[in-house]
């Protein structure tokens, strides 16, 4: 109304408006170096978005020309995103996840690049936006759970922790990393990156918790990353899970990531010019509750459309089981992710990794790290409850052995799973053999306690 009325005032004021005939057509590139042509040459362009508010009137729309962008420089503007957090949280809510959280001030490509902004950091502005909002957050609620979406490298995304936030471990939990450890038989890789990426977390803020993914809706589904259509792929799919679900942090699970849901690959239809949109669509599928009550699932695709090239039926699993036939099979990928949860669910404090330390197995194929309950602390200040997390991530028996108790001087109970064979005998708690080794079947995990529960 405040633009309609040629009058722009508070409201406007939340906003990036430009005011002339025609928006500048400002562009940004990104330069690349070759050494065969021994010059630079312009290796990606990018161009702002401009919406039409009004006549003569255009809103910058970095993120999308339908989605104008907000001027978080308007201290009116936050005292409004107060009240509306304030009412949430006062309503119940547990908190927020955040998308795009490196657009607000993204100078290097789209935003705000009509106005002059030589020499400031964008990184910066933003790391100071979400230490606001969070600290605003923490005041209804201490205990708010807060996470965003900031999809750039290892290192920007460790930088935003200072806000206080939590973050979606983009180049580090992601598909590659746990791709590279089951490719190679890596576990003591894996080992490294676990131990690496909690540090670098906790130096920017203590009590930064990891926000660990195999894969979210913008990505293709794990699936085919591990095992894909093999006759064994469960087999890694489960292993997988058992990595990133018995690490530090805060799991998120894609849905239908646990019954094994693929993509589909049909062209996209005449309807949909923009194919961009499409390839999102194609991983974001119904998720396949029950194979006999379709009911379940709202408004189930038709068969027709959901038949790949290669010619299979890609509305349901691999397996021909949804979550229904899923949780009658003791050997399904879900069961699987439910008995890895149930035993992270009985340490919590697993995920905080107050302490976290690397253990050397021996072994390339073994990963082996102890992490320590903060909550339990002696009066000398040393921490007396901790669990060691090993996995081997081969497709091979091993032996994790700790003969001269530097690794493990007091193990008390073990409590592991096992892709293959999920009756592996240590699921009942016990020791293994003579109490100072376990024998590791293929593709398992264990959880050792050295403390008297």
């Amino acid at each position: 109304e405040e633009i309609d009325a040629g009058k722009p005032g508070r409201y406007a004021s939340y906003y990036n408006f430009y005011y002339g005939k025609v928006p500048p057509m400002n562009e940004t590139a990104n330069w690349k170096w070759s050494d065969t042509d021994n010059k630079w040459y312009i290796e990606s362009r990018y161009y702002k978005f401009w919406g039409k508010a009004a006549e003569s009137v255009w809103w910058e729309g970095s993120f999308w020309t339908g989605m104008p962008d907000l001027n978080w420089d308007s201290q009116a503007l936050r005292g409004e995103f107060e009240d509306i957090i304030e009412f949430w949280l006062r309503q119940g809510l547990d908190g927020f996840r955040l998308d795009a959280t490196s657009w607000p001030y993204d100078f290097d490509t789209f935003g705000q690049m009509w106005r002059d902004w030589e020499g400031v950091d964008g990184t910066e502005k933003n790391i100071e936006l979400w230490t606001w909002f969070n600290s605003f957050c923490h005041s209804i609620n201490d205990n708010v759970y807060l996470v965003g979406e900031c999809w750039k490298d290892e290192g920007t995304i460790a930088n935003y922790y200072r806000s206080g936030m939590n973050y979606f471990a983009f180049g580090f939990h992601d598909m590659g990393t746990l791709q590279w450890v089951l490719d190679g038989n890596n576990g003591k890789g894996w080992t490294d990156s676990v131990i690496s990426w909690e540090r670098k977390i906790k130096i920017r803020n203590p009590r930064g918790v990891s926000a660990i993914f195999l894969s979210n809706h913008d990505q293709g589904r794990s699936f085919y990353q591990f095992g894909g259509y093999d006759y064994n792929g469960d087999w890694r799919r489960k292993m997988a899970a058992s990595l990133y679900l018995l690490s530090p942090g805060t799991p998120f699970i894609y849905y239908g990531e646990e019954i094994g849901l693929v993509d589909f690959d049909r062209q996209p239809p005449a309807h949909i010019p923009d194919a961009h949109i499409y390839e999102d669509s194609r991983h974001r599928g119904p998720m396949w509750w029950s194979n006999t009550n379709l009911y379940a699932t709202p408004n189930p695709p038709e068969k027709e459309d959901w038949i790949g090239s290669n010619g299979i039926d890609q509305r349901k699993p691999l397996s021909g089981k949804g979550v229904e036939e899923q949780l009658n099979d003791d050997y399904s990928l879900l069961r699987h992710y439910i008995r890895i949860s149930n035993i992270k669910r009985k340490y919590p404090w697993i995920a905080y990794a107050f302490r976290i330390e690397g253990l050397d197995a021996r072994d390339q194929r073994i990963s082996a790290y102890r992490v320590y309950n903060p909550d339990v602390r002696n009066e000398d200040g040393t921490y007396p409850q901790s669990i060691v997390i090993a996995h081997n991530v081969a497709n091979e028996d091993v032996v994790f052995n700790w003969d001269d108790k530097r690794i493990i001087p007091n193990p008390q109970k073990v409590y592991g799973v096992s892709a293959r064979d999920y009756k592996w005998a240590v699921t009942k708690g016990e020791k293994g053999n003579d109490g100072n080794e376990i024998g590791m079947p293929p593709y398992s995990s264990a959880l050792i306690t050295e403390f008297v529960e």
